[in-house]
């Protein structure tokens, strides 16, 4: 399970570096990743949606084999099923219709979840760097996340110049956490 992780989550970042190679009309620090998934070549981003979803429920299965299973392997999974739902249901910039708030409820799902996870599952680690390692990224999951939660109070999302940029480094970080635990449970 843990090499499937590390494959699906190079899967997600191939995919994420080549739509930023091929939508260069969209700007890095303002557009929101969603943002990609729009237009014909939407389905570069949706494979890697269900590829760094289906890693996190890979990791988070594997996990068990070494660990009891715990609330935070099922936050992992449901975190996981947040990006597939996004993969899915493609975003709408003014959302008309159920689908673009489906969408909108993985990226929730997917960016909320995903911190606690690493918080529960990281009192079962017993390796001080990795721990150390998972403490530092769910700190910076939460502060990222704080940040975005307040462009969305203040319903500057799309107007923002730096919300693209906040939302990319905390998906980076997250599916970096994936494949470094999964590198780590490989070898």
């Amino acid at each position: 399970m843990f090499f499937l992780a590390s494959v699906l989550s190079l899967v997600f970042l191939t995919a994420f570096w080549a739509i930023h190679l091929i939508r260069s009309d969209l700007s890095f620090s303002k557009d929101p990743l969603s943002k990609y998934g729009i237009g014909d070549k939407s389905w570069l981003l949706s494979i890697g949606f269900l590829a760094i979803g289906f890693a996190q429920i890979s990791l988070s299965v594997g996990l068990t084999n070494f660990y009891v299973f715990s609330l935070g392997n099922m936050l992992l999974i449901i975190a996981g099923i947040g990006a597939v739902v996004v993969s899915i249901f493609k975003m709408e910039l003014l959302k008309t219709t159920v689908a673009g708030y489906i969408h909108a409820l993985g990226a929730v799902i997917q960016f909320s979840l995903f911190p606690f996870a690493l918080v529960i599952l990281n009192n079962l680690v017993a390796e001080v760097t990795l721990s150390f390692f998972t403490i530092a990224v769910y700190c910076i999951n939460f502060l990222l996340i704080a940040v975005m939660s307040a462009f969305v109070v203040a319903r500057k999302v799309h107007n923002s110049t730096y919300f693209g940029l906040i939302q990319k480094v905390n998906i980076l970080i997250m599916s970096g956490w994936v494949l470094v635990i999964s590198w780590y449970f490989m070898g």
